[in-house]
């Protein structure tokens, strides 16, 4: 699959970290192009035969069968069998995890789920994919009645689906290689966290963990699901959203001290991120408190 499209995250995906919806099919439909998002994608499947291409990987799954799609795959889906047919689809940003676990697990986890090879596991039977149709069924009655505290249920959901691939084969292939990989991930987060207010660059950080620039860029994004220019940015103002609601000091100064030369830039980046300025934000805050 040499020609493919970039998917941008729609703003469920953006605002949520994750993503739920059926995919269904007539005799009219046609599966997706060829294309490659930062999601992990989890597909289980309902009724019907579908050909997947994933990367260099090309085979079936039908009724009652998982597959997952890791961050940054390029995939196609197909169907072979007569219509109709349909699919559970669940998307879930990698950073959607570091929320859940410790920075050590989160990141061993984002690797699991994030990171292709030869050995690591795509496909999980109807009789291993049992919690995952339930779930997935969870999540479509939450999604169609919308009750109170839905939106807690269905974070719920994914992070089981996510527990259970982990827990059932997906986490049981990290070879030695992916392991020193992700150490040096993880070092570089940390290196991250504690001088995002300096001058650093995505240079000096493979420099620092002793990978190549591409192949640090590269890992990085399908380890976080981010670039490192976006991670280092998110990072920037997450301290400064704390700074600003742990202090009094100036919009200029808590620019200047996480990172942001240009007050402007920061002030722009920051509304793009958390959707107020700095100023309205500390405003709102204050208002609420």
């Amino acid at each position: 699959m040499k020609e493919y499209y970039v998917e941008t995250a729609n703003k469920k995906l953006k605002d949520n970290g994750i993503e739920f919806f059926l995919q269904k099919y007539n005799k009219d439909s046609r599966g997706p192009s060829a294309h490659i998002h930062p999601a992990v994608e989890v597909i289980h499947i309902v009724q019907g035969l579908f050909r997947f291409q994933v990367d260099d990987k090309e085979f079936t799954a039908g009724e009652g069968e998982t597959v997952l799609i890791r961050s940054n795959s390029i995939h196609t889906v197909s169907m072979i069998s007569p219509a109709p047919g349909a699919y559970h689809v669940i998307k879930f940003l990698p950073e959607f995890l570091l929320g859940l676990s410790s920075p050590q697990s989160g990141a061993s986890y984002l690797l699991d789920l994030s990171l292709s090879g030869d050995s690591a596991k795509i496909l999980w039977s109807p009789e291993e994919s049992v919690s995952v149709a339930e779930t997935a069924l969870e999540l479509e009655r939450e999604a169609k009645t919308g009750e109170y505290g839905s939106d807690i249920a269905v974070k719920l959901a994914v992070a089981r689906v996510a527990l259970i691939l982990l827990r059932s084969g997906a986490a049981q292939n990290t070879s030695r290689e992916n392991e020193s990989l992700l150490r040096r991930i993880y070092d570089s987060i940390v290196f991250i966290n504690s001088h995002y207010g300096e001058n650093i660059s995505a240079a000096g950080c493979a420099e620092h963990v002793f990978l190549s620039y591409s192949y640090f860029s590269r890992s990085f994004r399908r380890v976080t699901g981010k670039t490192f220019s976006e991670h280092l940015t998110l990072t920037r103002v997450n301290h400064a959203a704390k700074e600003l609601l742990s202090s009094d000091k100036s919009v200029a100064a808590v620019s200047l001290e996480c990172g942001f030369e240009n007050p402007a830039y920061f002030g722009a980046v920051f509304k793009r991120l958390k959707g107020a300025s700095p100023s309205e934000f500390r405003k709102r805050a204050g208002e609420q408190a």
